[in-house]
């Protein structure tokens, strides 16, 4: 059951609550979150990598992150607090707080997931945002503005601050992620154009744009061409199936990539093992 999600201009927060474990999903984020894991745990699969987030500890996503992601019920119970923030809160804090602009650290490029350990200031933090969350009326939202204000100075001064504001420092420094990059961590995922444009940090016709004077051709051609690349040589040196083979290259619609590989390479994907 999901509470509702009412909008404080630059802040939004919800309340979310099952009582059953989920099954694996993609993700895709289109606004800057904090998810407090109050009950239950999170697994995100990212990158190559799985990152169990435990009940009592948060998570910081950028935005623009695609990723797996699933939960599990702790006694049959799964229920997170979830903050959204935009880049115009950051921006607005660094300026009201510059102290807590420094950092000698630089992010990891792409870097878009952090596990934020829980520590007795933060569970003050969550307790208090809570018992707001169940108030009503207009008196709230400010209080509600200052509380956020308030994590995000305990964010940027705790142990963890080193790892966290460099993060929220490139949200505010608004450095565009190199297509290259996007292009290899995302390219055998089922991801869309605009998806791929938001990781970037473009516009879609910016992305469109550069993509075309990188690649010399449209993203969606090049992007089938080498997932049908990648597909063919599966079919040459594994036994895996047409569905796998497609799956792992980034189809979802197993007719649609038999039909877009024959005009590709004029047979069937079954031919090819027998060519």
């Amino acid at each position: 059951m999901l509470s509702s999600t009412p909008s404080f201009g630059i802040t939004n927060f919800a309340l979310y609550k099952q009582d059953h474990s989920g099954k694996r999903k993609h993700i895709f984020l289109s606004e800057h979150q904090l998810v407090f894991i109050l009950k239950g745990k999170k697994h995100i699969y990212y990158q190559g990598k799985t990152l169990e987030i435990p009940g009592g500890n948060a998570v910081l996503f950028k935005r623009g992150l695609y990723a797996m992601s699933e939960f599990i019920s702790d006694d049959g119970i799964y229920e997170v607090l979830m903050i959204k923030f935009t880049d115009e809160f950051v921006r607005n804090f660094f300026a009201k707080y510059p102290q807590h602009h420094f950092s000698n650290s630089l992010p990891e490029p792409g870097r878009a997931i952090i596990m934020i350990e829980g520590n007795k200031l933060l569970a003050g933090f969550q307790d208090q945002y809570l018992q707001y969350y169940h108030e009503s009326g207009n008196a709230v939202k400010p209080l509600l503005q200052l509380k956020l204000e308030e994590l995000f100075l305990l964010l940027t001064s705790g142990d963890q601050a080193g790892q966290i504001t460099p993060v929220l420092k490139s949200i505010v420094d608004q450095n565009v992620i190199s297509i290259e990059f996007v292009m290899h961590q995302h390219l055998f995922e089922p991801i869309t154009i605009e998806q791929l444009a938001a990781l970037c940090g473009r516009s879609l016709s910016a992305f469109k744009r550069e993509f075309q004077a990188i690649y010399g051709m449209p993203p969606k051609r090049w992007i089938n061409i080498q997932r049908l690349t990648h597909a063919h040589n599966l079919f040459q040196h594994t036994n895996a199936g047409v569905a796998q083979v497609a799956y792992e290259c980034g189809f979802e619609n197993v007719s649609h990539f038999i039909r877009i590989y024959k005009a590709q390479f004029g047979h069937t994907p079954k031919a090819a093992r027998t060519n």
